[in-house]
């Protein structure tokens, strides 16, 4: 079985529910019970019977891991269950990886279950794709996440939380519990609107240097970034009711103002492309960014090509000046 799903939308989570369920020796309602023998050595980490086959170290789980771990461990009987259950972080296997468990994913005994998770079926060779049943995990709406996040004794901010995670628990959770983004989300807005205004030499002495302090944040600037980017290009359309489509509604004000001074510095002029479109232009490049920062490029040139970039579409005049 294949759980694939975008990070933080509960991959392992479910997983990890139902390998406790299947080796349960109790279980109703295909639940697990949480009180014999098998719960506690799950819910302790220690049962003998299943596997969590993840990267120690790297970014790649190594080969004699899967050797020892799943091929030379699955002929043997379980021993204190009655099915082994094998659970394998597939985004972290190589292709050489992925080929040491073909056989044991075609011709498993009988009492093993495979768990694979992976972000997409695609990162996975054809051939274990075809060895295994895939369900999609998708995003939840606005109103499932809210209720997930006061379950879990969140009260403050859950209709941003909600919209900016994007249906993500994980990453809704993640953000509920961090002092620091409020923070980030109003300095990422000051950087906004100084990109309008401040000229290169600004941009070098300061912007730059405080995204250079802020190296741990940087991914967070830039998904903040780009929910902004998409505000923006909301409000700009003219739409009505276009407000109660925002991500960042609490910043609804400060993003209008925004749009004005844009649409001040763009002109009438038959050059000027439309607001719509260089924010939704702005965003795309945030994209490109984001996948850049994956492939270890030099951060202070990552981080100079963000700020120059958004700034030729916040302010699309400063480079004819």
């Amino acid at each position: 079985m294949l759980f694939t799903g975008p990070e933080g939308i509960g991959r392992s989570s479910l997983a990890l529910a139902l390998a406790r369920a299947l080796l349960c020796s109790d279980r109703s309602d295909q639940d697990a019970c949480f009180g014999c023998e098998n719960c506690s050595y799950f819910n302790a980490g220690s049962h003998p019977d299943f596997k969590h086959i993840a990267p120690l170290e790297g970014k790649s789980v190594k080969v004699d891991v899967l050797r020892e771990e799943v091929v030379a461990d699955i002929p043997h009987a379980p021993q204190i269950a009655k099915l082994k259950v094998y659970f394998i972080e597939a985004d972290f296997l190589n292709e050489q990886g992925q080929n040491v468990l073909l056989k044991s994913l075609e011709e498993p005994p009988a009492y093993a279950y495979f768990l694979l998770s992976a972000r997409e079926a695609d990162r996975l060779l054809a051939t274990v794709q075809s060895r295994v049943s895939e369900i999609k995990m998708e995003p939840l709406g606005p109103e499932e996440l809210k209720t997930i996040l006061m379950q879990r004794g969140q009260s403050e901010n859950l209709d941003f939380l909600a919209h900016y995670a994007q249906g993500i628990p994980g990453l809704a959770l993640d953000l509920a519990s961090r002092e620091e983004f409020a923070g980030l989300r109003e300095d990422t807005l000051a950087l906004f609107q100084g990109l309008m205004e401040k000229n290169y030499f600004e941009l070098a002495s300061h912007e730059h240097r405080k995204l250079l302090e802020a190296k741990a944040y940087f991914s967070d600037i830039l998904r903040i970034s780009q929910s902004y980017l998409r505000d923006l290009a909301l409000l700009s359309g003219g739409i009505e009711g276009a407000g109660e489509y925002l991500i960042n509604k609490d910043k609804a004000g400060e993003l209008t103002k925004l749009c004005h001074r844009h649409r001040a510095i763009m002109g009438q002029g038959e050059r000027a492309l439309s607001q719509s479109v260089l924010f939704a232009r702005a965003e795309e490049f945030l994209r490109e960014i984001a996948e850049a920062g994956h492939f270890n490029v030099n951060y202070e040139i990552l981080t100079w090509t963000f700020l120059q970039g958004l700034k030729q579409y916040l302010n699309p005049e400063s480079g004819r000046k």
